[in-house]
């Protein structure tokens, strides 16, 4: 406040706010909480956060079954991977061993054509199988790795619920 006319606008702003500051009514109120009241919150909140723990070991536990399963079907998938590629192999074997013979004779030749046509489906059929178990197999890589992070998260949760 200020008896200056350059300081009017701004004194009269500053009497309003003290005429409506006058206003204002408060009323002070003890901030008081009852021991059993807050003994009983405490004890629910406690059983609470003991039944959220219960339920994210679980879930836990359900996910590392999730997860040790789906490592052993990966592991199946390789093995059977492993034994078509072997089955490739052999046929390939076999493939060049009636190539090498087809030079005999002309009755040779007939027979190692029908020979070498079967062993081609095959070897495609076996590539095409080889394929498919690459794709599944990458797939449930990305799976088991989802699953993983999944559970480390779970583990840092229940780390910072602990806390």
């Amino acid at each position: 406040i200020s008896p200056s006319r350059f300081n009017l606008e701004e004194s009269v702003s500053t009497l309003e706010f003290a005429s409506r500051c006058k206003m204002i009514k408060t009323n002070a109120k003890k901030n008081e909480q009852d021991k059993q009241e807050l003994i009983e919150s405490l004890t629910a909140e406690k059983e609470r956060i003991a039944i959220q723990l219960q339920e994210e070991a679980s879930m836990r536990e359900r996910l590392q079954a999730e997860l040790e399963k789906e490592m052993e079907v990966s592991r199946a998938n390789q093995e059977r991977a492993l034994k078509i590629q072997m089955e490739k192999e052999d046929i390939e074997r076999q493939l060049r061993e009636l190539e090498a013979q087809a030079h005999s004779s002309k009755q040779e030749e007939a027979r190692a054509k029908a020979t070498e046509e079967q062993l081609k489906r095959k070897q495609e059929e076996l590539r095409l199988q080889t394929e498919d178990m690459k794709v599944e197999h990458e797939a449930k890589a990305q799976e088991m790795q989802r699953q993983l992070q999944d559970k480390e998260e779970l583990a840092r949760h229940d780390q910072r619920l602990k806390e």
